[in-house]
């Protein structure tokens, strides 16, 4: 059995899934976006965060780090 890996679009992908059933050839679809996904927790307290009313406002912008201590 040989392997065979294809980078490409969601709709060039759906062809090529098309081809390969009518070839009667077997294959598995990896999802990389799920892979890539951002941690549900981290997603999390960032919008919590950013929902928040809570704002630092930078006074100087020559020296922020000054500015917001």
């Amino acid at each position: 059995m040989e392997t065979l890996i294809i980078h490409s679009e969601s709709k060039k992908i759906k062809a090529i899934i098309e081809i390969l059933k009518a070839f009667d050839v077997s294959f598995e679809l990896k999802n990389t976006q799920e892979e890539r996904a951002y941690d549900p927790e981290f997603v999390n307290k960032i919008l919590s965060r950013s929902r928040s009313k809570d704002f630092i406002t930078v006074k100087n912008v020559d020296n922020i780090w000054e500015s917001i201590l």
